[in-house]
């Protein structure tokens, strides 16, 4: 699909820019005739379809945290984005939680106070951390 829309690569200015564009693109493309239905198009098998589509109104809750360790000039790299991060926790580890919205990094207070125990499945660790402030946002 990404080769599909996004070859040639194309620049925008905004997001609204792209958008805007990509609804377009849908738009022409949705004329062309369907894959398996070859008497519609796209366009007139997603009329007769739509009314079995269910509606998606919540908002995604969950998010994925990762562990890592900020850099000595204060950065967090996340996928191929670097964050800043307060200069004093340079070095630390951090917690970095990303959602479908935004990406928090926590800064883990403390070192973790655990007990290795030897168990059937090989060595267990357990311990606790308290986690700092956000850096985002209030909760």
């Amino acid at each position: 699909m990404r080769e599909w829309l996004l070859t040639p690569m194309v620049n925008f200015g905004s997001f609204a820019a792209l958008n805007d564009w990509l609804a377009l693109l849908c738009r022409e493309r949705s004329q062309r005739g369907h894959p398996t239905e070859r008497s519609q198009s796209i366009a007139e098998h997603f009329v007769r379809e739509q009314p079995l589509l269910r509606a998606f109104s919540a908002t995604p809750v969950g998010y994925l945290e990762q562990m890592l360790r900020a850099s000595s000039s204060s950065l967090v790299r996340v996928d191929l984005n670097r964050y800043s991060v307060p200069a004093e926790w340079a070095g630390k580890a951090v917690s970095v939680r990303r959602s479908a919205t935004e990406v928090r990094v926590v800064a883990v207070v403390g070192r973790p106070r655990g007990r290795f125990r030897r168990t059937a499945s090989g060595l267990r660790v357990s311990a606790r951390i308290r986690r700092g402030q956000w850096l985002a946002g209030n909760e």
